[in-house]
């Protein structure tokens, strides 16, 4: 964090310009590694947030090089739920800068200081921060940092909120130059760390994976799975310590939830799941109904975010620390409480009514039409006419039946390792991997994936919008034939000692254990 003579030295740019383009109207958010302006377009006469790099480090190569990695990897990444960079450029010659769009609204982690969210809301905010993840991975792009202060929630002109992921400062992407950091050297926030990360090893996407189930946890539970004071103990907690279920803090958390966060945060990044996107799909299938409320076009939030106010991109406001206080006391109103289905036994009584007062009357009606009327009946017999000729009965007018709704169709992308892996839906086969098909959309569907001398995969996924992901099928292992276990040798004079029983051998042991 910048001292209270850097940020002297900061304002000083205050009513300045950045280059020929933006000029600095005030200080929004300080960093540990910059400071944000609120700046203006001279010729657009637009506002934009732009994060300078400490003056102190600008000197700094890596530091230099985090920098650009952050403006390289959020300038490709256009989507919804990333925030958007828009320029860089180098201040007086040494001080490099990254203009972004201008967030209104809050952190995560600072709203979470105010209290728990609601399910909706906890969705909203997984889901978001999954979807963009996913594009990010797409591109061979590693945030490395997801956490709750990397989490922006921005205010709505509905009265709703929307999601933005920031700071990729530190990811990991296939167009950084040499290498930013040493072999065994942790980089990223230690409460969010996967383990592998932890032990300074390469990572993955699924270090990402990782981090979204911590924070899966905290949203939840309102703790962290792990916490300890010492660095170094906390990540050897992320490595061997075992995770208490979700459950356990919050006992109105589903199994099936549960299941989700606990497969997400597994130790082995080969126990997770294979894909972000497999994560979103499993978790959308574990919510109870209406939980997904938040998610639908112009969906208003029913408890908006409150007070807020602009903040900087990537950067907390100023504000001194405050302990968090722990919300899973809070959380019973989190999860959706049953609600006892309303008695349909008046409704069926008033229609049975209904029904037999109308064929009382329909009887009185008929009845009264076949009674003879005395007063009515002529003295003399009527005289016979001749029938009138019959016309043929008109045929009934032609109403066209409208044809069914079409079956909305979603993309189906599946990959396997290994390849030409076959692919059945609900008991069809859909073709071999690598495959890409539209299936019709469906709230679930059954695949099964399998592969000679591999063992077949079953799964349940969710078809209401396009699906992409990638399964790795295990061999089917042969048992080996056991090992043949020699006899001792026979001596043609046995020894004048007494004979003492040999010990068991290998198989034997083996079998009585």
């Amino acid at each position: 964090m910048a001292d209270g003579g850097s940020l002297e030295r900061a304002d000083a740019l205050i009513g300045a310009r950045l280059d020929k383009d933006y000029e600095v109207k005030r200080r929004i958010g300080v960093g540990g590694m910059s400071i944000v302006y609120l700046v203006e377009h001279t010729r657009l006469h637009k506002e934009f947030a732009a994060k300078l790099l400490h003056a102190e480090l600008a000197v700094d190569a890596e530091a230099v090089a985090r920098f650009e990695t952050e403006a390289k990897s959020a300038s490709h990444l256009e989507h919804e739920n990333i925030v958007r960079v828009t320029d860089y450029g180098i201040a007086g010659g040494q001080r490099p800068y990254i203009v972004m769009e201008l967030l209104r609204g809050r952190t995560l982690d600072e709203q979470l200081a105010e209290g728990a969210l609601s399910l909706p809301e906890i969705v909203l905010v997984v889901v978001s921060v999954c979807r963009g993840l996913a594009l990010a991975h797409a591109n061979e792009i590693i945030h490395r940092d997801i956490k709750p202060d990397n989490i922006y929630l921005t205010q709505r002109t509905d009265g709703g909120f929307g999601v933005k992921i920031l700071d990729f400062g530190i990811a990991k992407a296939p167009m950084t130059t040499g290498r930013m950091t040493k072999h065994g050297q942790t980089i990223g926030t230690p409460h969010y760390m996967a383990p592998e990360a932890c032990r300074g090893e390469e990572i993955d996407h699924r270090a990402d994976i990782y981090s979204v189930g911590v924070l899966m946890y905290l949203l939840f539970t309102g703790a962290l799975p792990h916490h300890d004071d010492n660095f170094l103990r906390l990540l050897q907690k992320h490595v061997l310590d075992p995770v208490a279920p979700p459950s356990r803090l919050n006992p109105e958390i589903t199994p099936a939830i549960e299941e989700v966060i606990l497969h997400a945060i597994a130790k082995d990044p080969d126990d997770r799941y294979l894909s972000v996107e497999h994560l979103l799909s499993e978790f959308e299938l574990a919510l109870p109904v209406g939980a997904n409320a938040l998610l639908a076009t112009n969906a208003r939030v029913s408890t908006p975010i409150p007070r807020l106010a602009t903040h900087s991109l990537g950067t907390a406001p100023v504000r001194a620390p405050t302990t968090r206080t722990p919300v899973h006391s809070r959380l019973s109103a989190v999860m959706p409480v049953a609600v006892k289905p309303r008695s349909r036994r008046p409704l069926v009584l008033a229609l049975l009514a209904l029904l037999g007062g109308t064929i009382v009357a329909i009887v009185l009606v008929t009845t009264r039409r076949s009674e003879p009327d005395a007063k009515a009946a002529p003295a003399t017999p009527p005289i016979a006419l001749a029938p009138p000729p019959t016309a043929p009965p008109a045929s009934p007018p032609h109403v066209e039946t409208p044809p069914a709704p079409a079956t909305p169709a979603v993309k189906l992308q599946v990959t396997s390792r290994p390849t030409r892996a076959l692919i059945r839906m609900n008991g069809s086969d859909l073709g071999r991997t690598p495959l890409a098909v539209d299936v019709p959309a469906a709230d679930t569907a059954a695949l099964e994936i399998s592969a000679d001398g591999y063992q077949t995969e079953r799964r349940t996924v969710a078809l209401r919008a396009d699906q992409s992901f990638e399964v790795v099928l295990a061999r089917v292992r042969v048992a080996s034939p056991p090992p043949v276990v020699p006899h001792p040798p026979v001596h043609p004079h046995p020894p004048t000692t007494p004979a003492v029983p040999p010990p068991p051998n290998d198989l034997e042991i083996r079998t009585h254990r």
